[in-house]
Formats: C-alpha cells, sequence, structure tokens
C-alpha cells in the first residue's frame, strides 16, 4: 500500500497504469496538500525530451491505490484523465489539478530542497531504454570528449570527470597505477580540494568563465548548452589559467548533474559521494535510478557509491535479494561429484543477475570452451549475497568453502571470479582452518583489498596460479579509489588487458573471450596448463622463464607493450 512505500526506493522505477500503459520514470515522490488532513502523496515521472525545442512534458500521479513491485522496479497506479495531471511545466497550472496543489507542487521544487531539486526532472534527458555500453576499443581524449553526443563519448565524458573526481577527493595515487591509459585520454592534472564545495563556489566559476549555472537555473537549456559549458569548465581546470582549477573541476562534477547522459550524471554522482556538498538528496537520488541501469558499468557505480550513502537504502536490497525469475536457465543434467571442479565467482550487486548462471550465453561458452568441469548443479550452485563491504566477502569465503567440502571437491581447478568475487577466492585460500586450494584462479577486473605479503605467501601456496583480466580505465575499479591488486613481482600471475575502455564487465561476455581467434581462451589454458606445475609448490619458490614457458600474451605482439598485457585489474575496498 501507498502508506508503506519507500519514497526513495521508487525512484528511477517504472510507472505503469494498471493497463500497462508506460507513463515514464519517477524523478520525484512527494506528498502535497490539497487538504491539510488529507496529504497526497504523488510521483513525478519524467517523460524524456521532446524534439524541436518544445519544453518536456511531466505528470503528476497520486499513489494513492498504487501497486508496487520494487524487484520488476515498477509503480503501478490507476489511470484515469481525473487521476492523473498533465503539464508542460509546473510554473504553469495543470488542467486537473486544484490550484493549491499546484501551488504545492511548485513549492516544494522551489523551496523544499532549494533550486538544485528540480534539475533532475527539468533537464531534457536521452531515453535509454534498451542501451548497452558501447565498444570503445579507440576512446576520444582531451577536449575532444565534447565535440559530439553519441553514446561514446557520454563514456569518454565520465572518464574525464572519474579521473578528476579521484584527484580532487584526495585519491591522486590511485591514477598512478593507470597513468598510459590517462594520457591517452589527456585527464588533466588537479590538486585535492581543501574544503567543501558551496552554492557559492559553484555560482563564482560560472561568472569568472561567463557561462550559466545551470544548477541555479533548473537545468541547461539544452545538450549543446551543456556540452560548451562542460567543454569550457574542462578547459579552465587543464589550464588553470586563473588558478582556479580546483572550484572549475568541482563545478564541472556538479554540474554534470543535470547532464542529458546516464553516464556522465552516474559517474558525477558517484564522485560527489566522495566529495562534502550540498547536494546530498540529489546524489542519492540519481544513484538510486543508477542501480536499474540497463548497462552493468553504470549499476555497479551506482550501487557501490549509493551504499557509502546510504548502505540500507532499498534500491541495494533490490540487488542482492536472491531472484531466478527472468534468468534463462537451460534444463541441465544433475552433475555428477568429482574431486575437483570450476566454478564461477560472481562480484557485488550480481546476486540476482544471469550472466554467471547455468544456461546463460556466457556459462555455456566457458563449460564448452575453457572448462569443462564447470559446475552446473543448479540446486547446489555457489553464490553470495554481494554487498559491497568487507564482512560480507569474508562471510562469503567461508561459505565458498563450505560448499566446495559439502560437494565433496578437495580443490578447484579453474576459478571464474569477477570484481570482488577475486576477494572471495583469495581470502577462501588463506582461511586458518582448512584452507582452500585452487589451481587457476582467473581474476576477471578484480577489485583491490589491502594484504600483507605474509597474506600473500599464504594465498599463493594455495592456489597455483593468477590470470587477471582487465579493461582499460575502469570506471568502477578507479571510482573505488583503488590501487595494485597483485604484488607487482609474482611469478604466479600473469595480466592479461582485453582492448576495450572503461567497462567493468567485458571478460564477463563470451564476445571478449572469442576476440582476435580466442586467444583469452588459449592464454587460460596455457595458464592453467603452467599452474598444474606450480600448484602447491608455495609462493616464495623462483621460477625462471624457460620454467614458465613462452608468454602467451606477448606471441605476435611486437608492438603492443607489456602495459597492455600486463597493467593490473584492481577495484577499492569499502573499508
Amino acid at each position: 500500500m501507498v502508506d508503506t512505500l519507500d519514497t526513495e526506493a521508487v525512484l528511477g522505477t517504472s510507472l505503469l497504469s494498471y493497463d500497462g500503459i508506460r507513463m515514464g520514470t519517477i524523478g520525484r515522490v512527494f506528498a502535497a496538500e490539497s487538504d491539510v488532513d488529507q496529504p497526497v502523496l504523488v510521483a513525478v515521472p519524467f517523460r524524456g525530451r521532446r524534439r524541436s525545442g518544445k519544453p518536456s512534458l511531466w505528470k503528476i500521479v497520486p499513489l494513492e491505490g498504487s501497486q508496487a513491485d520494487l524487484k520488476s522496479g515498477s509503480v503501478t497506479v490507476p489511470y484515469s484523465a481525473e487521476t492523473v495531471w498533465s503539464a508542460p511545466e509546473f510554473s504553469l497550472t495543470p488542467t486537473h489539478v486544484a490550484g493549491d496543489v499546484a501551488r504545492a507542487v511548485e513549492k516544494h521544487y522551489s523551496i523544499s530542497h532549494g533550486p538544485s531539486s528540480i534539475a533532475p526532472d527539468f533537464i531534457e534527458r536521452i531515453d535509454l531504454e534498451g542501451e548497452v555500453e558501447p565498444h570503445i576499443e579507440t576512446p576520444a581524449s582531451g577536449s575532444d570528449v565534447f565535440e559530439d553526443d553519441s553514446p561514446a563519448s557520454h563514456w569518454c565524458r565520465a572518464a574525464q570527470i572519474v579521473g578528476i573526481g579521484v584527484q580532487l577527493s584526495g585519491h591522486s595515487e590511485v591514477l598512478e597505477e593507470w597513468e598510459e591509459d590517462r594520457q591517452v585520454l589527456q585527464v588533466p592534472r588537479v590538486e585535492p580540494l581543501a574544503s567543501a564545495v558551496t552554492g557559492d563556489d559553484v555560482e563564482s566559476v560560472c561568472r569568472i568563465i561567463e557561462i550559466p549555472n545551470a544548477i541555479s537555473r533548473g537545468g541547461f537549456a539544452s545538450q549543446e548548452e551543456e556540452r560548451v559549458s562542460s567543454l569550457q569548465l574542462w578547459r579552465e581546470v587543464k589550464s588553470n589559467d586563473r588558478d582556479i582549477a580546483q572550484q572549475a573541476a568541482a563545478t564541472l562534477i556538479c554540474m554534470s548533474l543535470l547532464s542529458s547522459s546516464e553516464i556522465v550524471r552516474i559517474a558525477a554522482a558517484a564522485n560527489l559521494a566522495w566529495i562534502p556538498n550540498p547536494y546530498t538528496p540529489e546524489v542519492v537520488e540519481e544513484l538510486a535510478r543508477g542501480c536499474r541501469s540497463k548497462a552493468p558499468s553504470v549499476r555497479y557505480l551506482a550501487a557501490d557509491a549509493l551504499h557509502k550513502l546510504r548502505p540500507n537504502h532499498q534500491a541495494l536490497q533490490v540487488l542482492v535479494d536472491k531472484e531466478q525469475q527472468g534468468r534463462e536457465v537451460n534444463p541441465l543434467p544433475e552433475y555428477e561429484t568429482l574431486p575437483h571442479t570450476s566454478t564461477i565467482v560472481h562480484g557485488t550487486w550480481a546476486q540476482r543477475g544471469a550472466w554467471w548462471y547455468p544456461g546463460s550465453e556466457f556459462f555455456e561458452f566457458l563449460k564448452t570452451n575453457v572448462s569443462s568441469d564447470l559446475f552446473h548443479n543448479i540446486d547446489k550452485l555457489y553464490s553470495w549475497e554481494g554487498r559491497w563491504k568487507r564482512g560480507s566477502r569474508t562471510k562469503a569465503s567461508r561459505e565458498l568453502l563450505t560448499w566446495a567440502r559439502g560437494n565433496e571437491i578437495d580443490y578447484l581447478d579453474t576459478v571464474f571470479a569477477h570484481s570482488h568475487g577475486v576477494n572471495v577466492a583469495l581470502t577462501a585460500a588463506l582461511l586458518p582452518d582448512d584452507a582452500l586450494e585452487t589451481k587457476l584462479l582467473v581474476a576477471m577486473h578484480p577489485a583491490r583489498v589491502r594484504r600483507s605479503e605474509q597474506e600473500w605467501n599464504l594465498i599463493f601456496k594455495n592456489i597455483g596460479g593468477v590470470l587477471a583480466v582487465r579493461s582499460r580505465f575502469d570506471l568502477v575499479v578507479l571510482m573505488d579509489r583503488a590501487v595494485r591488486m597483485f604484488p607487482p613481482d609474482s611469478d604466479k600471475v600473469y595480466r592479461f588487458t582485453i582492448p576495450v575502455w572503461f567497462s567493468h564487465s567485458p571478460a564477463t561476455k563470451k564476445q571478449a573471450w572469442e576476440a582476435s581467434d580466442n586467444r583469452l581462451v588459449h592464454v587460460t589454458r596455457q595458464r592453467r596448463n603452467m599452474a598444474e606445475n606450480l600448484f602447491r609448490q608455495g609462493a616464495t619458490r623462483p621460477v625462471s622463464p624457460d620454467e614458465a614457458g613462452p608468454n602467451p600474451d606477448r606471441e605476435g605482439q611486437g608492438a603492443q607493450r607489456d602495459e597492455l598485457a600486463g597493467m593490473e585489474g584492481q577495484a577499492g575496498d569499502s573499508e
């Protein structure tokens, strides 16, 4: 019922009528008092942009009698001309809304949350229904990222915001591990902020460089204004001609909350989770929407940052609840118990995902082409809750060991782990009572946890080898303020970089494994063969180049430097 509805939880959900008509996506929920004693809880959905400079159409929808299905991300409401109120702008009284209700709406937007509260709803937004992450192998760099409004350019802009924001929050050392990528992208250098961002700072910067203050105006007038303003702010950060680089960088991030691009808005909101600022309510709302994005990397960015601000937010709970509905699972025979097997360990916020599940395209590809012993008994499948915190991962590591012993598995042949799932597998290898042994750990976009030299020695006694697979300038990893993942001088670690920029999920798709004549498949097989010889031989034993054999990721790659085949995969930790 509406009186138990968590208003934060429904932000970003689809608004449906009882007969299935989609009315948009909920951008605001609040009480409008048409009667002092009977406040009306209403939702304001945004409908996307209209062309030819026409104002966006907005609706005010009472939620009385609504039904919320937060797992599917939708709220169903009664629908009729009398209950759905429309208007081009809230400055005009809607036809079907009493004047006092309209005034309550205006008051909420102009006073209750401040002028910046208007922005997430009144900006012209791009409808991202069905959008996927662009496959970018040659990114735009520097000021070129502002030249057009293509999806690839938006992701390149987001990369600039992430690179700048990491420095503003005082984590410049993170970029040291991505220095070559930073140089390719021409991300400006900037010093950390000395104090919190304020609305006056934003106003001052806009006045100095003579651009509209989109926050105080309630949004950019057009995508062209957004592009030009962002470019001017970026150039100010790059040149620092007027000694306001830090303030200009902070203004660029704050105003990017109003972007027409989802990935730019989420990159800005996720950075503002690390930087004190006056826009926390807007940041939380944007991140809640991002948790329902169709792009995996956007969901990871949004969920990690939202957990930092609101760890108990219902939008996060939906991501960790077990739910098999919607997964296309092929019927599979019961798995025959073997002394060893291979398995997949998903990362954060992937509990309800499908890529790691038996019957998925990626799972079936691995089973057919890489590890025929991939565990696929659905009733006994391993998974963990996937929360972004150390305690959750430690519990998951113990559960992984219990799962293996319960299935009479002596050791794991190959573990395909993603993001913080890598840390679940690593911690399981150093549990004091009964460490889990693994021949080869395929660490896909691995997430960083600080470990001592002693811990690494214990890990490498129980793991024969690690294949660390990463993408370039992984936005999720960078946003986590991550530093180096694996010891740089370990002979058991081999690094492989997929030539795809920004995404946190290429290694979980079969296309990356099929690329270049199944190169990643061949590398995995070779590293597993080499790990066979190193299995149980300890971490301190030196391995000569002759023993290790040829480097499979350098064959025929004379022009490709080791950074491409060797830059660390890494992601941060919540503690």
